[in-house]
């Protein structure tokens, strides 16, 4: 953390904590409120937020002010921040179940927007593609059409991610819905950037060699073949990170094992694979419903609502 010449490291430190315990007690009142059909007029979360510390400082009589304390517990190394933020914001499963079920369509759409294809698969084979370039002792201007083809098709497959230099023109959600883009765009961003480098480098200066109908020997486009697998055998780290990120936004949205969802509206709500179990309560009207549209996952207790491909798993005038 970069500490301005003008303030005192402990003004940061208390100035850090004071803006986590914002953010964590911003979220839960966010939460609720969205659980509950949305801000009510005129009540705005962040004023509420401020009245409620002004009442707390009338209340003590005294600001947060034993900042020794403070400085003896919590470190103001950028490694004991990024923790605290962590879990903060960790655990998207531990965010109101139904507010996670309200939003289950609008986070589907958010993960095929960043996650349009398996682009873990996707990178694997332009990196096979691009490794025969290094190890063939032929001429291979008979296969020029082939490479050029495939590992451009390949390499557009990631870059159909949100463009992150255009993130700024687009709206983006706020409360549930604006954690889940956020927590996918960290590392999406970082995948397209890699991509889009490793594209202008294949454009530029692969292919031209690649069409120039030159032999092996010529050693200039084993190179280029090698630095091009080097990035990208990179990218594919990033996009296996993303591929994880994927896979705890897909478990919030469809894993309600444990969840108390008996006061919850299920009119108009996607059910079809949403993971529950013996500990998940259902509204008494639904439960009968659900138990004959579930199948189970496997031997683990686990239940996944099934739906037939021309009826529905849960009628819609229950």
């Amino acid at each position: 953390m970069r500490i301005p010449l003008d303030q005192p490291a402990d003004d940061l430190v208390l100035d850090e904590l004071l803006a986590v315990a914002k953010d964590v007690l911003d979220t839960a009142v966010r939460d609720r409120l969205a659980a509950q059909g949305g801000v009510p007029d005129l009540r705005d979360p962040d004023l509420a937020l401020d009245r409620l510390l002004v009442s707390a400082h009338r209340e003590t009589g005294t600001a947060i002010a034993i900042r020794c304390e403070l400085e003896h517990k919590f470190s103001v190394d950028n490694q004991g921040f990024a923790r605290m933020r962590a879990r903060a914001a960790r655990g998207l499963k531990s965010r109101p179940a139904a507010l996670r079920l309200k939003y289950r369509d609008a986070a589907r759409r958010i993960l095929a927007r960043y996650w349009p294809s398996d682009l873990d698969v996707a990178l694997g084979l332009a990196v096979e593609l691009l490794e025969r370039l290094t190890t063939w002792e032929q001429d291979i201007s008979f296969a020029v059409h082939d490479v050029v083809d495939e590992v451009g098709a390949r390499l557009g497959e990631v870059l159909l991610l949100p463009n992150p230099w255009t993130a700024d023109a687009q709206e983006v959600p706020q409360g549930y819905l604006g954690s889940l883009e956020r927590r996918l765009s960290t590392p999406a961003d970082e995948l397209f950037l890699l991509v889009y480098r490793a594209r202008q480098m294949f454009d530029e200066e692969l292919v031209p060699l690649l069409r120039a109908d030159i032999s092996w020997g010529d050693g200039g486009l084993s190179m280029v073949a090698q630095d091009l697998v080097d990035d990208l055998e990179y990218a594919r780290r990033t996009a296996r990170k993303l591929a994880r990120t994927r896979a705890e936004v897909e478990a919030a949205r469809s894993d309600f094992t444990g969840a108390d969802l008996r006061d919850t509206d299920l009119e108009g709500v996607s059910l079809k694979g949403v993971l529950w179990d013996a500990t998940t309560f259902w509204p008494a009207l639904w439960e009968a419903q659900i138990r004959r549209a579930s199948t189970p996952r496997g031997d683990d207790g686990v239940l996944v609502v099934a739906v037939e491909p021309q009826e529905s798993a849960v009628p819609a005038d229950v």
